[in-house]
Order: structure tokens, then sequence, then C-alpha cells
């Protein structure tokens, strides 16, 4: 199977190869619908193969079980809540070329948070009618890009209060940079579609940051954010480059997305160093972060920064879950 660059890049991260061969068996967790009133899970010598589904992979196939049961609560994509019986499994990927059916914003209890912006005009003459809209696509990225730093400049904080390695340090400081040189160039791309005066006003930091977090806390975050989020976002970027009709949006969305392929990369030796330091209580709750609703890409702003259509890039979400980030996760929970 032909590796995806973006895994590739991650995978490298995780001192991990691509592999080319017959379809390599994964360490994963199976589980089964349980009525609400269940005390106790059965054994999986007691169940068969297909009483099991995967609850992060769509198309994986379960060839092997083992072990007692845990009872848990898991979280279906409408939000829903269920009890369940969750169990270690070996799946393979019996088809690797079936598909199943941006970023990292700063955060505080939940809540994204970015600046306002102000004195924003866009120019209407010599304009086609979709301008207005798409400098103020560039300028909504720009806000999300600009959100990112402080996200990336909390994150670096945390590793040193957690005692992470200096490599960890290091990027995360470059992964800051990075951002702020995003915020430049999705203003600068504004500016082009008739976009003036944009200032980005004051953070809107509503508590002191706090970089206190345990390993665990961390851990589930970089999985959330970052193996996930970002890693989607870095996907979405690259194939929306490359199916740009403005050279210069795709220029910008090119340069863009070998930042965050970076960055998602980042985001897994983060979770592998926590995993490594922290045992089975990290990996217990990287499991149950993999288990959250994911947040939905916003393909109509992209497309629209680059001059498609919503419908040509509606698939990526899909498309980068099978072919980057669930042979990313298998990866590193099994490293």
């Amino acid at each position: 199977m032909k590796c995806d660059p973006l895994l590739a890049t991650i995978l490298a991260a995780l001192a991990v190869s691509c592999g080319d061969d017959e379809p390599e068996r994964s360490d994963g967790t199976g589980c089964m619908a349980v009525d609400a009133m269940t005390t106790q899970c059965p054994h999986s010598d007691d169940l068969k193969l297909e009483e099991l589904f995967l609850h992060l992979n769509c198309d994986d196939k379960i060839v092997d079980k083992r072990g007692p049961g845990t009872l848990t609560e898991l979280t279906g994509q409408d939000g829903k809540t269920f009890a369940a019986c969750c169990y270690d499994v070996s799946t393979i990927d019996p088809d690797p070329n079936s598909h199943c059916a941006v970023g990292r914003p700063f955060r505080e209890q939940g809540k994204t948070l970015s600046s306002n912006v102000r004195a924003a005009k866009v120019r209407s003459a010599n304009l086609r009618l979709s301008g207005a809209a798409t400098a103020r696509a560039w300028v909504n990225a720009a806000t999300g890009e600009h959100s990112s730093v402080a996200a990336f400049s909390r994150l670096s904080l945390q590793l040193m209060a957690l005692g992470a390695p200096i490599e960890l340090l290091e990027d995360a400081h470059r992964a800051a940079l990075d951002e702020v040189r995003h915020t430049r160039v999705c203003l600068a791309m504004a500016e082009r579609w008739g976009a003036t005066g944009v200032t980005l006003e004051p953070f809107p930091f509503t508590r002191p940051v706090d970089v206190n977090v345990s390993l665990v806390e961390l851990a589930t975050d970089a999985v959330c954010e970052g193996c996930v989020n970002e890693t989607l976002g870095a996907y979405a970027a690259r194939e929306a480059a490359r199916r740009a009709a403005d050279p210069q949006a795709r220029s910008a969305l090119e340069t863009m997305a070998q930042d965050e392929a970076r960055h998602a990369a980042l985001a897994y030796r983060i979770v592998a160093w926590a995993l490594h330091v922290g045992g089975s209580d990290v990996r217990d709750a990287v499991v149950r972060a993999l288990r959250s609703p994911r947040q939905p890409l916003d393909s109509a702003e992209l497309a629209l920064r680059v001059g498609l259509e919503p419908e040509q890039l509606s698939d990526l979400q899909a498309q980068g879950l099978h072919d980057v980030v669930q042979p990313a996760l298998r990866a590193l929970l099994a490293a």
C-alpha cells in the first residue's frame, strides 16, 4: 500500500515505516454495546468476533480478541453516550484502498477563543461578487492562526512544567512562530481580495493561563487537538492547495500545509513521550480521548479561500481519517 506523504511524516516521527507487504496486525479496542444496567462484562472467550465493533476505525477487521472486558461508556458520532464492554483486540485492514463512510486553536474550558477584528473594510470596486466573501474567509483564517500562537505558547510552558525533552520544547516554539507567519500570510491574502485596515484586537484571555496540567491532560489534549484535528487540517490544506484555481492561494496553502504536517507530527511525538513516561494510565486516557466526537472540518470556508465549490472538498474528512489519522493512531498505540 502506498503511504500518504503526511502519514509518512508522522510515522517517521514515531520511528515507524509505512510498509508495503501483507496487512499487518495492529492492536486496538473492540467493543460491544450492552444494557445500561450491566454491571460485569463477559470474558472475551465467551464472545464471537462479529459481536465486537471498532469504535475508532470503520473498516478494519477484528481477527483476535483477548482478556476480560472493561465496562465503559462510549460517545457516538451523534454526541450521545451508551454503555459498552470493551476488549483488547488485534485488527487488520483488509482493503487499504477503501474509504470510511484545521488547526490547533486556543481553548479555555472547552471554548475556542480568538481575537476580534478591528476596522476591517472590504473594497467593492473592481472585485468579483465573491471577492468580499473570500476576503472575509481569509480574515477568519487569520484569527484562527493567531489563536494557534497562543495555543502553542501555552503548550511549550506545559511541556516545561512536565519535564519534557528539550526537542519537544524547541519544536513547540517553532510551531508558534509558524503560526505567526501563517497569520501574516492570511492577512495578506485578505488584503489582496479587498480587505483594508485589518487589525487584530488584544487576545481575549478571560483568566490567567494555567500551565499546570497532568501528563494525562497533556496527552489527551494532544490527541484531540493535534493527532486528530491538526492532522486533518494539514491534510485538508494540502488537498485544497492541489485543487486551487488561484495560484497565490495554492502557494500559501502549500506552505501552510507543510508546516501543519510538522505540527501534527509533533503532537504524535508528544503523545508517544507521554505514553512512555506515564504508562497504562496515559494509554487508557488516550484511548478514551479517541472515542470522543470529532469536530467536522469547515470545508466551506476553506473552499471559499481557494476558489472552489464546497462539494469539491466535502470528502476530505473521511479521506484524511482513513489515509492518515487511523493508521497513524494505530502505529502510535502499537509503538
